[in-house]
């Protein structure tokens, strides 16, 4: 199994996807099993497109998140301002249903 986490605190939200995409893409070349997101209300005009941006910009099997007031990635909080965290995780032999 492997996790990796990226933060992006960008306005746009598809700014904030193609920085997320650029730090974890390395670690996860052949895609990811599970990504967990996690977004602050700054995107919440943009919420329902968030899916998509990230199924565009990586290969991702399947997708759960919320939005919260404080987003936590990579050692930080980001509490004021936009925020967008993404876990990846590579689950080798590992069933996963949505």
């Amino acid at each position: 199994m492997k996790w990796t986490t990226a933060l992006s605190r960008a306005d746009s939200l598809e700014a904030a996807v193609k920085e997320i995409a650029e730090l974890l893409k390395p670690a996860h070349p052949n895609g990811a099993d599970l990504a967990v997101v996690f977004v602050s209300p700054h995107h919440a005009i943009r919420y329902r497109q968030l899916p998509p941006l990230l199924y565009e910009a990586m290969e991702i099997g399947e997708l759960i998140g919320c939005s919260g007031a404080g987003i936590i990635g990579q050692g930080s909080e980001v509490e004021r301002g936009p925020a967008l965290s993404v876990t990846v995780a590579s689950l080798p032999e590992v069933g996963l249903k949505s």
